[in-house]
């Protein structure tokens, strides 16, 4: 049966299905649907039933049993319809029969409920589900999930909540306990879906292909996904990118630490990788990771209710000042301009406040002003277009009417023209004041640093639809040929790393700058190079054994004359062979390498350099190949970014070249796949660039 397959838009290489008929079943079989209610095939069946799925509905048992009031069939192949969907609730043991029949029938799409896979170690039963799914051309979902939902069908063919709340986010989880839970509690704060799927093991279909159905999908305007582990990395940062272009992806993804991806490795046999990679990945992509399944949740009501910012400057607006400052302060560390414009403030509100009011930013109204007049402030700023977005603070004060507060202001700020996010703080009544908020579709919280959270989410995703940079291909610019010897010579050698030598010249086959330097063999020789290059000199090792020359003694600096020089020759030459005499090179000194992760494949990282770089861990990463702007952003990421800029009489270093190197390791190892990794360490930058002075290069 053909089902529609097509290559990725975006340049991907993993075939994409078209999923219309998954999504949108004309009929769908329940394989497991029995009369008896505590079965899980009884509770999806129901949920379909109830939901008032549009299509034909078949419940599949043993015993051809009939369930709720529709009639029952013995197997797939007894039902008349052509079936466009099938789900499977039986035990493991029987899925694979169970399948086969699906594909005698002509089924094309098939999610199995199911666990008992390699969830817990059963790998081989997963690869046979697959292997028969390849035989009769179905696609899988799962196994080990709860089911999906899709609104505009009302298809609810799932196990979870029985009432669904129509809606446009999409949900794809990994998890069917987090999953259930998420959507429940979405549902409850008044969130409503266009569909969801819970992905499970991914046997079979991926995350990609779902992304590519809900890109286009009318329906669904936000995408929520809850992650443990990906199979294609790269294939699915793509989709995102090409996803997050049109509508915003949050991310939640477990496995932060390394007891959590032991974790999820047992959950769903999944690999989690490097939890540094995933948040770069998520940002090149401008999907919004949300560290918390509360602050998912919040995150996705603002994108769902609010409009992007059309400009920067916030105003906030608080009848409390200690309510004010402390959401001026989370603006400031969010990096979120204020808004300063005082002869606008004191025009406009001033007339409404007391004299007593402060008429700065925050606006604190003060507890004397009437709630009519608080109301009349916000109406004020949602019509100045120099304000980009308003924090509305309202803290609970005796003798107002709270519910008359809470009407007039939902009535006076229905459909804001530019993000409004509230908060309501104290009292008795703050939980319901807080849900009819959100209902009526004002995003409220209970404290600032919430709202400004879920609020600079907006601008976050603004700023990547406005700048993103397209993904580059690798440039040109190494020489393959020179690279390919170093390699087969470092094999010869039997040793996994290249000396120092090796590695040097290996950066000379690119666009790396690097300090002047010579191999000697003697003492002579070190001589001659370090008369010729000028003294002070430095000497290093270049055993390929010298991984970690520091600690071995195999650097040795500030050497200013030959005696010294021969002093420091003789120290070196019982650990190695061969010496490398180096100009002394002095700057500030950074770490920039590459690596080949597992889950993303080549990848950069970029950080605080020297002796230092395991004891200060301040680095950061992304995915190769890597923009300019990558680049930037590296340098802005890391603790000691201070470094690069002007202090202390120091001009400000070339970041371009910074970048430049950045960029070409990354290139290079989407060039040379068996290179596995290339640190230079310390790369020495200054105003007048960035010079390698120490490089390590392995071999696969």
């Amino acid at each position: 049966m053909h089902l529609g397959i097509r290559l990725h838009m975006d340049g991907g290489t993993c075939p994409m299905t078209d999923l219309t008929r998954f999504f949108r079943p004309r009929n769908v079989a329940v394989i497991g649907a029995s009369p008896r209610k505590e079965k899980i095939g009884y509770k999806t069946f129901a949920n379909m039933v109830n939901g008032g799925f549009e299509g034909g509905m078949f419940p599949i048992n043993l015993k051809g049993e009939d369930v709720l009031g529709l009639k029952g069939y013995k197997n797939v192949g007894e039902v008349p319809e052509e079936i466009d969907l099938a789900l499977i609730c039986i035990p493991a043991r029987f899925v694979k029969q169970e399948l086969m029949e699906c594909g005698e029938k002509g089924i094309p799409f098939v999610v199995v409920i199911t666990s008992g896979f390699k969830e817990i170690g059963n790998y081989e039963m997963e690869e046979e589900l697959v292997e028969v799914a390849r035989k009769y051309n179905i696609r899988i979902l799962g196994p080990n999930v709860f089911g999906m939902i899709y609104t505009p069908v009302k298809l609810n063919a799932q196990f979870g909540p029985e009432k669904v709340l129509s809606g446009k986010v999409a949900i794809i989880t990994q998890s069917g306990s987090l999953g259930i839970a998420l959507m429940d509690r979405v549902f409850q704060e008044g969130i409503g879906v266009s569909a969801l799927t819970s992905v499970g093991n991914k046997a079979d279909l991926s995350d990609e292909e779902i992304l590519d159905f809900l890109c286009t999908d009318e329906n669904t305007e936000i995408i929520l996904m809850y992650i443990e582990g990906l199979k294609e990395g790269r294939d699915f940062i793509r989709k995102v990118k090409t996803v997050s272009k049109v509508k915003p992806v949050i991310i939640l993804k477990s496995g932060r630490s390394k007891a959590g991806a032991k974790a999820v490795a047992s959950h769903t046999a999944s690999m989690a990788g490097a939890d540094a990679l995933f948040d770069a990945a998520f940002k090149q992509a401008g999907a919004i990771r949300a560290p918390t399944l509360r602050e998912a949740i919040d995150w996705t009501r603002v994108l769902n209710d609010l409009p992007l910012p059309e400009t920067d400057p916030v105003l906030v607006i608080t009848n409390g000042g200690g309510f004010g400052i402390l959401a001026i302060d989370e603006l400031g560390l969010a990096g979120l301009p204020l808004y300063y414009n005082m002869e606008w403030i004191t025009e406009k509100l001033g007339p409404l406040l007391p004299p007593f009011a402060s008429l700065s930013n925050p606006v604190d109204i003060t507890a004397q002003t009437s709630p009519e007049n608080y109301i009349r402030c916000l109406e004020e700023a949602m019509k100045e277009d120099s304000i980009g977005s308003v924090i509305g603070i309202y803290g609970a004060t005796a003798g107002v009417d709270v519910d008359r507060f809470t009407k007039d202001l939902i009535r006076s700020m229905s459909k804001p023209n530019k993000p409004l996010v509230l908060c309501y703080i104290g009292g008795r009544d703050a939980d319901r004041q807080i849900r009819e908020f959100n209902e009526a579709g004002l995003p409220a919280f209970y404290f600032p640093e919430e709202a400004v959270s879920s609020l600079r989410v907006l601008y976050r995703y603004k700023q990547y639809r406005r700048s993103r940079e397209l993904e580059l291909p690798p440039r040109e610019i190494w020489d393959l040929a020179r690279i390919g010897k170093l390699i087969r010579k470092t094999r010869k050698s039997g040793f996994k790393f290249m000396d120092l030598e090796t590695s040097l010249e290996f950066l000379k086959a690119g666009p790396i700058e690097l300090c002047r330097y010579k191999a000697v063999r003697s003492i002579d020789g070190a001589v001659k190079a370090a008369r010729e290059i000028g003294f002070p000199v430095v000497l290093k090792g270049s055993s390929p054994e010298l991984i970690h020359k520091t600690e071995r003694g195999g650097v040795i600096t500030d050497i200013d004359n030959i005696e010294e020089l021969v002093e420091a020759y003789e120290r070196l030459e019982p650990i190695s062979d061969k010496v490398i005499v180096m100009e002394q090179v002095h700057g500030r000194e950074v770490i920039a390498s590459s690596i080949r992760d597992p889950v993303f494949g080549a990848a950069v990282m970029f950080g605080v350099g020297g002796v230092m770089v395991e004891a200060m861990h301040d680095v950061t990463f992304r995915v190769a190949p890597i923009s300019e702007m990558d680049a930037l952003e590296m340098m802005e990421e890391i603790r000691g970014k201070a470094l690069i800029g002007a202090f202390r009489g120091k001009k400000e270093a070339d970041r371009k070249k910074i970048a430049g190197t950045l960029k070409a390791l990354g290139d290079v190892m989407l060039q040379v796949p068996e290179i596995t990794d290339i640190e230079i360490n310390p790369l020495f930058i200054s105003e007048d660039g960035a010079v390698a002075v120490d490089c390590r290069v392995r071999v696969e």
